[in-house]
């Protein structure tokens, strides 16, 4: 959550300076090609922060899919060893009750 508006507050921030440069440029004494060209390059630099700010978001969030794969990973791990230790306890038993009934009907028997 936090991040979203760090980004949204990024993004803003830099079309704001953007508007402003191009105020600047188009309030300023200079002639129009100078203008296109400064108002050109500005928003080359815009396209650039925006390159460097969408490769950021994206290897972030990356890493947060890897991390999750990695503990849905290790948690698929841990329920399986859980569950084999479940079912060799329950044979544990099963093997306990089968030799406590054979013993029991022997006993019967006698």
């Amino acid at each position: 959550m936090m991040d979203e508006k760090n980004s949204k507050f990024g993004i803003g921030l830099i079309l704001g300076v953007f508007v402003g440069i191009a105020a600047g440029f188009l309030l300023a004494p200079q002639t129009g090609e100078e203008t296109r060209k400064k108002i050109m390059d500005s928003a080359d630099d815009l396209k650039d922060q925006m390159n460097r700010m969408s490769d950021k978001i994206r290897n972030e969030t990356n890493e947060w899919v890897e991390k999750g794969k990695h503990f849905i990973d290790k948690k698929q791990e841990e329920a399986k060893e859980y569950a084999e230790k479940i079912k060799d306890k329950a044979n544990e038993w099963k093997d306990k009750a089968e030799r406590k009934a054979e013993d029991i009907k022997e006993d019967l028997e006698a």
